[in-house]
C-alpha cells in the first residue's frame, strides 16, 4: 500500500490528455493513489526468463521424455548455483523442449502448474530417501505421464548423486502418495531399480533381433 501510494505521487495529470477523454490541465498535479488506475500501478512486463549474465552458472543433467521409445533420456541446461537437490530440481520442473529436443523427439512431461514445495532429505527405518513434497499430485497428466514423470525425477536425482540408486517418495502437501513400480505395484517410493523400463541404457540390452529365413515358401525361424 506504501509503495502505491509512492507510485502515485509520480503520476502527472500530463498522463491524462485530452486524447484519453480526460480534461485538459495547464500544471501538473498530484494524483491520490484512488485516482490512478490500477493498471498504472502495477508492472506489466513478465520477469525475464533467461539467468542474467551476472548469475553464476552451472551444467546440470535433467531428464526428459522420449515418448516414442518410453524412455527417459538426459539433457544438459544451464542453472543457476549452487547446483544442489532443490535447484536442480526446479530447474528440471520449468524445463520446456528445446527445438533441438523437439527434433530428438524429447519433451517434458511435467507441466508448467506442478509447483514443487520442498525437496527433503530425509531417512527412517527403510534407510535415507528424498522426499518431493508437490502443491498437488501432477496436475494435467494421464496415469501413464505420472509414471514418466516420476522417472523423471527420480533419473536426474540419481545422476546428481553420482548414479546411487537413491529412494525417492512423493508427498502432496505432507501428506505420502504411493508411486508405481514397473510392474504395476504401489510402493511409498521407488529408485531407478523400481524404473528400468525407463532407462535407456536398459531398453536397448534387451532388445533383441529375431531371424527370419525362408525355405521353400514356408518361414522358418
Amino acid at each position: 500500500m506504501r509503495l502505491r501510494r509512492l507510485a502515485s505521487a509520480f503520476v502527472v495529470a500530463a498522463l491524462l490528455g485530452g486524447g484519453c477523454g480526460f480534461p485538459e490541465e495547464e500544471e501538473p498535479r498530484l494524483l491520490n493513489a484512488d485516482e490512478v488506475g490500477f493498471d498504472l500501478l502495477s508492472p506489466t512486463t513478465a520477469p525475464p526468463t533467461t539467468l542474467g549474465d551476472d548469475i553464476a552458472q552451472t551444467d546440470a543433467i535433467l531428464y526428459l521424455v522420449d515418448a516414442e521409445a518410453e524412455v527417459v533420456k538426459p539433457v544438459t541446461r544451464k542453472i543457476a548455483e549452487p547446483k544442489n537437490l532443490d535447484t536442480v530440481l526446479r530447474a528440471l520442473f520449468e524445463a520446456r523442449p528445446t527445438r533441438q529436443d523437439e527434433v530428438d523427439g524429447l519433451t517434458n512431461v511435467i507441466t508448467p502448474q506442478t509447483r514443487l514445495l520442498e525437496v527433503i532429505e530425509a531417512e527412517d527405518a527403510s534407510g535415507p530417501r528424498i522426499i518431493i513434497d508437490l502443491a498437488s499430485y501432477f496436475p494435467g497428466l494421464t496415469f501413464d505421464e505420472v509414471s514418466f514423470a516420476i522417472a523423471q525425477i527420480v533419473f536426474t536425482i540419481s545422476h546428481l548423486k553420482g548414479g546411487k540408486d537413491v529412494a525417492v517418495a512423493i508427498y502432496v502437501e505432507g501428506q505420502p502418495e504411493d508411486v508405481r513400480t514397473d510392474d504395476g505395484k504401489s510402493v511409498p517410493q521407488v529408485s531407478k531399480a523400481d524404473l528400468s523400463d525407463f532407462d535407456e541404457a536398459s531398453a536397448t540390452s534387451t532388445t533383441t533381433t529375431t531371424t527370419v529365413s525362408v525355405v521353400a515358401g514356408m518361414p522358418t525361424s
